[in-house]
């Protein structure tokens, strides 16, 4: 799980940045090793709870809830790192979102596409490429 949050951070660095953090908190030019832990607590959270709480769905079904799990425990976090600074986007990715915001929030929307579209990859890798 943790290298594939990390080969994903480091392929997506480009499109963020985590200021503000001290420089022994960095594993590769901007990925802080803070927040692959982040998101691997974020990812195995997500698995557990589906597994614990719908033991008997089929494995499509909970990857399903595994994808909104994910989501809706990364909106408020990344709420905080944007208004705290330690997160933001870079000005060529701000130009492309709508400037709607997630109600409640400062998360632009577009992160509803988004943390899905990076939980399957992750997901997809931990779960169904690392199965024996």
């Amino acid at each position: 799980m943790i290298l594939a949050i990390l080969l994903f951070m480091i392929m997506s660095e480009p499109m963020y940045r985590n200021p503000g953090l001290d420089s022994w908190a960095y594993i590769y030019r901007d990925v802080p090793w803070t927040v692959v832990l982040g998101w691997a607590d974020i990812f195995f959270a997500s698995i557990i709870i589906t597994d614990k709480l719908w033991p008997k769905r089929s494995e499509k079904v909970k990857f399903w809830l595994y994808l909104i799990i994910v989501t809706i425990i990364t909106v408020p976090i990344e709420s905080v790192l944007l208004s705290t600074g330690l997160r933001t986007y870079v000005t060529d990715l701000t130009k492309t979102f709508s400037g709607i915001l997630i109600p409640l929030t400062n998360v632009p929307i577009e992160v509803l596409v988004a943390v899905p579209i990076i939980a399957t990859l992750i997901i997809s890798f931990y779960k169904f490429l690392g199965e024996d």
